[in-house]
């Protein structure tokens, strides 16, 4: 389980020794607006990879959701052959994870991962519920 999490945690401790952004802020994009603190509250960001075995978020926010590093496995049955199924599940447990520390009610939550099909994804059903 700690696997992948030990993996994100040498990648951004190499970024950092080489003095280079992990996620580079767009200066257009929203997530440059919350990285230069011009967002204002109630905004978080969650980014996260998923693994074979496991899935973790490291991101930030307001004081509850700052620093944090979650982790967690697959529930029983869970079908994880695939990376978009990987990646799509563990952006919805790392949501659920998150509420438990927080209510998220009237949150703006940045989703930032490598697969754009999970985000898509994401982006549809968020579109389907209006």
């Amino acid at each position: 389980m700690r696997v992948l999490a030990k993996e994100l945690e040498d990648v951004v401790k190499l970024y950092a020794r080489q003095g280079r952004d992990l996620w580079p802020a767009v200066p257009s994009s929203l997530y440059g607006g919350f990285v230069r603190g011009e967002t204002g509250p109630g905004v978080a960001v969650a980014t996260w990879d998923s693994g074979p075995h496991e899935w973790a978020d490291c991101g930030g926010g307001e004081k509850v959701l700052e620093e944090r590093l979650l982790i967690g496995t697959w529930l029983a049955g869970s079908d994880v052959s695939e990376q978009a199924h990987r990646e799509g599940l563990g952006g919805c447990l790392m949501l659920e994870a998150m509420a438990q520390d927080k209510d998220l009610t009237g949150w703006l939550v940045i989703l930032r991962n490598d697969a754009e099909s999970a985000l898509t994804a994401f982006v549809k059903e968020a579109l389907s519920r209006g």
